[in-house]
């Protein structure tokens, strides 16, 4: 991990590292403090969340890592023997939609998805000078979403909305499209709304802490209401089996945990 990284890292996980794992109660809580359907709530259960699923979030389970390292040899071969695996262990032994990087991109496909549908409507609804219509196109997957690299998504989570609905814009709008048209407008609009405190301080805000927003884990000092993330609880309750279910959410709460105990690659020896 380089220098920039780690300082990235400290600055805006001060207060992560205290608040540590969402568990799935504490998500039932969340949910039911802001009045989710209960029929979604009663559909989390906590036992399709497995061990590895546990410490692949935590910033705390090192010795239980290290425990389970231990025996990691010899609980694979009592599997091998047994011709099954560990009532705990998710896996499906082939890389498809449940294994956690998966479940964690759709996360972030949806985190940007969002992010831009939220930009669009705090223009709507805050720009001082409506004369222009201002609608930001989706963001390129391949560039922008399609990547888990430590490194980069600690840099992302300091990063401005502003900034995260400036990057290049997905590969199937025309050819004629240009990949900055985001860029542009955002640059036209924060020249043009320069004294809007409100909508300043809404486009200034860390996707860090607009994930934390989304997911209700955090409030802003704003009477706006953005609640993008009922949408998709609703979707994914409609169209997937409990287990997945219940895993995506766990997922999508403690999305930010995962990358903080994910860990980076090593940087090169340049005097190699």
């Amino acid at each position: 991990m380089n220098l920039m990284t780690e300082i990235l890292e400290q600055n805006l996980n001060k207060n992560e590292r205290i608040k540590g794992v969402c568990t799935i109660d504490k998500i039932k809580n969340i949910l039911r403090k802001n009045k989710i359907e209960k029929n979604i709530i009663d559909k989390i259960d906590g036992n399709f969340i497995s061990n590895k699923d546990k410490e692949s979030v935590s910033l705390f389970e090192i010795k239980v890592k290290q425990e389970r390292n231990k025996n990691s040899n010899k609980e694979k071969q009592l599997g091998k023997k047994m011709g099954r695996k560990n009532k705990n262990d998710t896996s499906k032994g082939k890389h498809d939609k449940n294994t956690p990087d998966n479940i964690i991109k759709k996360c972030k496909r949806i985190f940007f998805e969002y992010t831009v549908i939220y930009i669009n409507y705090i223009l709507k609804n805050y720009r001082l000078n409506k004369q222009k219509d201002f609608v930001f196109k989706k963001l390129d997957y391949k560039k922008n979403v399609d990547t888990l690299k430590k490194d980069k998504e600690m840099k992302l989570f300091n990063m401005p909305l502003k900034d995260v609905v400036s990057l290049e814009i997905s590969s199937k709008y025309s050819l004629t499209d240009d990949k900055k048209i985001n860029k542009q407008k955002m640059k036209i609009i924060l020249e043009e709304e320069k004294d809007n405190q409100m909508l300043n301080y809404l486009l200034n805000m860390k996707f860090g802490d607009w994930i934390d927003v989304f997911t209700f884990q955090m409030e802003i000092n704003s009477k706006f209401k953005f609640n993008g993330i009922e949408n998709i609880l609703n979707s994914l309750y409609k169209n997937e089996k409990d287990e997945y279910f219940s895993r995506f959410i766990f997922y999508l709460f403690n999305y930010k945990n995962w990358f903080l105990n994910k860990k980076g690659r090593k940087p090169k020896n340049l005097n190699k």
